[in-house]
């Protein structure tokens, strides 16, 4: 089937352009409304920071600043060592362990991505395109000691607008989700500076 130029080019258009898109906004607004905002709501019924920790075993605002060390180490080069701070970028803020607990939400090596990608895997291939991406859930793919990310704009929207995803996964329960009500508040305080 011939298609004409225009109908492709909307389609890559549509497909590609957005993987281009200004990283810029992402970070100041991940932290505004997750962590600057849930600490400074009074009386919250719901502490974002006190839960993520709780459950993943990392601070929200140390998972933010070793995401966007790692952000920072792909957008400069093809891999990146696992433990960077180590190098001496940032090793007084960053621990081994630190890294370790962020590489465990946001990489896999192939054997896991292989895995979590067959998991995922739609059953018609008609909608093939349409699945999901596990680099959306494992943007850093390890390889030994080190990393590399296939789609470096994957890891930051992973770090900031994922976190949205992660904690409303983390409270779904039949009856409701305590994060998504909550989540209003931040975003009319957010939306209120």
């Amino acid at each position: 089937m011939d298609r004409e130029p225009h109908q492709v080019l909307l389609t890559v258009a549509w497909e590609q352009f957005v993987y281009q898109s200004d990283l810029f906004p992402l970070i100041p607004r991940a932290y505004l409304i997750l962590v600057t905002g849930n600490r400074d709501i009074p009386n919250r019924p719901f502490d974002t920071e006190a839960e993520w920790k709780a459950r993943t075993g990392i601070e929200l605002e140390k998972f933010l600043m070793v995401g966007f060390g790692y952000l920072a180490g792909v957008m400069a080069h093809n891999l990146i060592v696992k433990y960077f701070p180590a190098s001496g970028v940032m090793d007084k803020a960053i621990s081994r362990d630190d890294c370790d607990k962020f590489l465990a939400l946001c990489a896999a090596n192939y054997d896991e991505f292989r895995a979590l990608s067959k998991e995922h895997e739609v059953t018609d291939v008609t909608f093939k395109k349409y699945e999901f991406n596990v680099l959306h859930k494992r943007p850093l793919i390890a390889l030994g000691e080190e990393l590399i990310a296939p789609v470096p704009w994957i890891l930051a929207h992973r770090v900031t607008e994922g976190l949205y995803f992660d904690l409303m996964d983390m409270f779904h329960e039949a009856t409701g989700n305590k994060f998504l009500d909550y989540f209003g508040y931040l975003f009319e305080h957010y939306i209120g500076r």
